[in-house]
């Protein structure tokens, strides 16, 4: 065996590793990016469902129990349409991204 067939040899198993270590990076990074899309959906996700709870309440107080409409209501719709917004501009974002 001559000294550069030996070389080859000890440098495959080098070689090897590296290209385990590069996939399983690039699979680790792919994987961050993936939790943190759905971090911040189930965000959006809470805060579109409080937002609604809170019209929800305003709309409840003022059908059943004749409360008069006061900024509540309007601070809470208000609300509501940011929320959704924010939601919409995430798809969007994410759509883009595909």
């Amino acid at each position: 065996m001559t000294t550069i067939q030996a070389v080859i040899i000890a440098a495959i198993p080098s070689v090897l590793s590296g290209l385990t270590m590069l996939v399983v990076t690039r699979h680790q990074k792919k994987a961050e990016k993936s939790n943190a899309a759905a971090e911040q959906r189930e965000e959006l996700t809470l805060k579109a469902l409080n937002a609604v709870f809170s019209v929800t309440k305003e709309l409840v107080d003022c059908t059943l129990y004749g409360k008069k409409p006061n900024g509540d209501l309007a601070d809470a719709y208000q609300y509501k349409q940011k929320v959704k917004h924010e939601m919409e501009d995430y798809a969007r974002h994410r759509a883009s991204q595909r």
